[in-house]
């Protein structure tokens, strides 16, 4: 499952926008805190999001439908 977004700017800030259906889906609402990680999968970059607004302190490598993904932490 996957939708194009469009990186946006306010002012100095940059920001993404989540898809509705995955607010909606997910019982988001404003304030919620999600954590997002940089992550290499197959060579490229990715964000991670963990939307159940828990940090993610465990060890570095997620695996997730068979592939495996290693966090990098800011």
């Amino acid at each position: 499952m996957g939708w194009k977004i469009h990186l946006q700017q306010k002012r100095t800030n940059y920001f993404l926008t989540l898809a509705k259906e995955i607010v909606l889906g997910n019982a988001l609402k404003r304030g919620d805190n999600l954590f997002y990680y940089l992550v290499d999968c197959d060579g490229r970059k990715a964000l991670l999001v963990f939307l159940d607004g828990q940090e993610r302190i465990e060890d570095k490598q997620v695996f997730l439908n068979k592939s495996h993904f290693f966090i990098a932490r800011a």
